[in-house]
């Protein structure tokens, strides 16, 4: 490792593919203490991260407001409630919350007596959608234990569900002895370690006063859930769409660059609708334009982690195109000839043709820019389509 500046420092780890998880710890050797290592039972256990070049918050609560947290369980006193602690923490309780917000979930936040008695308090987070993909889940946690009658003899159980609480997967156990003698501790884990991810995330925190007259204290602060992605941001890079016509099919593909996994398109504010057109998830705009007239419409493509970019097209539907020239003069045999056909409408560039080379051998011939020229080579009618 390069020390960076004091007691700080930095390694670069050979490239891994995206979401690939690292598990990581650290030993250093002190003299006259031998090797010193953090986690302390490394490598039995070790701190984990996931190789990303982003990360993105999908879901934060500092707990100063209501974001539709449940209270459950069974107990006499001491179940989980939001507010500032006012214990002082002198019987186990904390006596600030976690991150300097103010408040935090804590069991009965009541001066002197605010422990868990006869049962188990339980604390559940709302449903948390991680559809998109895995994430890390942090939070601090506070626990003590460690005095009354029978101390040192009940738990703090933390949970995770990825079916909105219909089952239960243990994450990890505060307790009865590691860590229950209050403090703030800090816990991160990855939710694939343990469930699939699903739209129907949630975690659960259980504290428990089941043996006989321990005191039993515990909170929650700085829940935070992270997802990771790889690469930039979606990139709209489509410039433009053409002009068209009135009645003729209409095929354009949008294009993005950057972004996590599979782009979906989307109409933002649905301003094709009642045009013909559609813009499908995969990014075509397609359809017949029914009548002519300008059309705009903010189109918006989002990734897989849920980031998204967005930009205006303005384009314009002319109207059918139609031939206004009405006769040709009549001419003379030998002398060149030329008129220049007109149309209205359509959509440039107009190209002309002679539909079923009615004029070949006629000594004429209609240029692509609709010019009728040539030396007629014999007298006699001459007809021909022009489209």
């Amino acid at each position: 490792m390069t020390e960076t500046s004091p007691n700080e420092y930095e390694i670069t780890l050979p490239a891994v593919s995206c979401g690939s998880k690292i598990d990581w710890y650290i030993l250093a050797e002190a003299s006259g203490f031998g090797i010193i290592y953090d986690p302390a039972d490394a490598p039995a256990t070790a701190y984990r991260a996931v190789s990303a070049t982003e990360a993105v918050t999908v879901f934060s609560d500092n707990f100063e407001t209501n974001q539709g947290w449940t209270v459950s369980g069974s107990v006499s006193a001491g179940a989980w409630e939001r507010g500032t602690p006012v214990g002082g923490g002198d019987r186990g309780d904390p006596p600030t919350d976690f991150d300097g917000s103010g408040q935090c979930y804590l069991t009965g936040n009541t001066d002197g007596d605010s422990d868990v008695d006869n049962g188990t308090t339980i604390l559940t987070s709302p449903t948390i959608d991680l559809s998109e993909g895995d994430a890390s889940i942090h939070y601090a946690r506070w626990y003590s234990n460690n005095y009354g009658a029978d101390p040192n003899n009940d738990e703090m159980n933390i949970y995770v569900s990825n079916n909105n609480g219909s089952s239960w997967t243990l994450v990890e156990t505060v307790g009865p002895v590691e860590q229950a003698n209050g403090g703030w501790y800090e816990h991160t884990f990855v939710v694939s370690d343990f469930v699939t991810p699903t739209a129907t995330v949630k975690v659960r925190f259980d504290a428990s006063d089941l043996s006989a007259g321990s005191v039993v204290e515990a909170a929650v602060d700085d829940f935070t859930v992270t997802s990771y992605r790889c690469g930039s941001e979606p990139v709209i890079i489509t410039e433009s769409l053409p002009d068209w016509t009135a009645g003729m099919l209409y095929s354009q593909q949008l294009e993005a660059t950057g972004g996590v996994g599979e782009m979906t398109w989307t109409d933002k504010y649905l301003d094709l609708v009642g045009t013909g057109l559609t813009l499908s998830a995969t990014g075509l705009v397609s359809g017949t334009p029914l009548e002519a007239g300008p059309v705009s419409f903010t189109a918006v493509v989002t990734d897989e982690a849920k980031a998204s970019a967005e930009k205006e097209f303005n384009f314009t539907i002319n109207s059918h195109v139609a031939v206004t020239t009405d006769a040709l003069p009549d001419w003379t045999v030998g002398q060149t000839y030329s008129e220049l056909l007109e149309a209205s409408g359509g959509t440039p560039p107009i190209n002309w043709s002679d539909r079923d080379n009615d004029l070949s051998g006629t000594g004429l011939a209609l240029s692509s820019d609709g010019t009728l020229s040539g030396v007629p080579s014999s007298d006699g009618a001459i007809s021909f389509t022009a489209r």
